[in-house]
């Protein structure tokens, strides 16, 4: 008599579909730096908290947008000060590992103007993840760099201004995993920044670790 495996049991298990932190579900320009619970699991839904550190201070900064950035409807909005070294560092800490984290960087672009010889810098966005990632470039991308300390994720110069309904400046990211906690440097590469510039974080999906 043939027999038929059984298939593991965490295949079926409502725990083990894919979760996911969907922007675009809450009120437009709220404040989300505090802890967000994913959706898409019919049981043990991971909740996700949003803590930034160092130049915070920027107008919509960690605001969720159903707006669009980099092609993409819905989003997290990453925003710095106006001026020279402005920095901040965005955590994401899940209240249990994940694996197969998947989110794109949106927007990561630049601007500047010459008047009478004197080049000034609007914006130039650099962006560093923690480490443990993969990446890809979707096809229309002009984005460089590996998203190192050494080589952030940048426009290949200070004046590639990127329109929201364009994916020039995106970048997709994974993390394998297991994780619990994952970050995004955003900074800007030189020059005066002279406006608030903003990048945006599209929505995060995850598998529970073990799934």
């Amino acid at each position: 008599m043939a027999t038929v495996a059984a298939a593991p049991v965490f295949a079926a298990s409502p725990q083990c579909q894919r979760q996911t932190v969907n922007w675009a579900t809450y009120a437009p320009n709220s404040q989300q730096g505090a802890t967000v619970t994913a959706t898409g699991a019919q049981a043990a839904p991971i909740s996700v908290t949003t803590n930034g550190t160092g130049n915070t201070t920027a107008a919509n900064n960690l605001t969720a947008r159903n707006t669009q950035q980099g092609a993409v409807t819905g989003y997290l909005a990453l925003t710095l000060p106006a001026g020279t070294s402005q920095v901040q560092t965005v955590t994401f800490t899940f209240s249990s590992a994940v694996t197969d984290l998947r989110f794109s960087l949106l927007d990561i672009d630049s601007a500047s103007s010459t008047t009478n010889g004197t080049t000034t810098v609007a914006y130039y966005d650099s962006v560093q993840p923690s480490t443990g990632f993969t990446f890809t470039r979707p096809t229309g991308s002009t984005v460089t760099g590996s998203g190192t300390a050494a080589a952030p994720f940048i426009q290949p110069n200070n004046n590639t201004p990127v329109d929201p309904s364009s994916n020039a400046g995106n970048v997709d990211l994974v993390y394998a995993g297991p994780t619990t906690s994952v970050s995004i440097r955003y900074a800007q590469q030189g020059g005066s920044n002279s406006t608030v510039p903003v990048i945006g974080i599209s929505n995060l999906s995850f598998l529970r670790s073990g799934c």
